[in-house]
């Protein structure tokens, strides 16, 4: 899986691959926010007819989770998780456990659904 920040690059590989949200990032100490998203390497052949469908569902469960619905967010986790293969297992692990991290504890009302990853200088400025 390759993985590609910002909506520009996002919508340019999509006109020639699959590619899938991730997560958005705010990052320390510089407050630039971006989205991630991943370019799929290896789609399932046998089930190809299912790619837009579980594409679509992918994107349905970002705007859940963005929109506090985790528990339907979660139904449609169990639903694709398997269908992009050991690719995205990961993701859908980490959002399984973040959400149902957040059912039980709820954020309060100014959570933003954008994650803190604090970079040192070095990795905010590579020049």
């Amino acid at each position: 899986m390759q993985i590609i920040f910002g909506t520009e690059n996002a919508q340019n590989m999509a006109e020639k691959h699959i590619v899938l949200e991730l997560d958005t990032m705010r990052f320390d100490p510089t407050q630039v926010v971006t989205t991630a998203y991943c370019v799929l390497q290896n789609l399932p052949m046998a089930d190809l007819h299912l790619v837009v469908d579980n594409s679509e569902l992918h994107h349905d469960m970002m705007e859940m989770y963005r929109d506090r619905r985790w528990a339907e967010a979660l139904e449609i986790i169990s639903q694709i998780r398997d269908y992009w293969g050991e690719e995205m297992h990961s993701f859908y692990d980490a959002m399984t456990e973040r959400m149902q991290d957040l059912i039980e504890h709820d954020p309060g009302a100014d959570w933003d659904h954008v994650m803190t990853r604090a970079v040192t200088i070095a990795e905010a400025d590579p020049a």
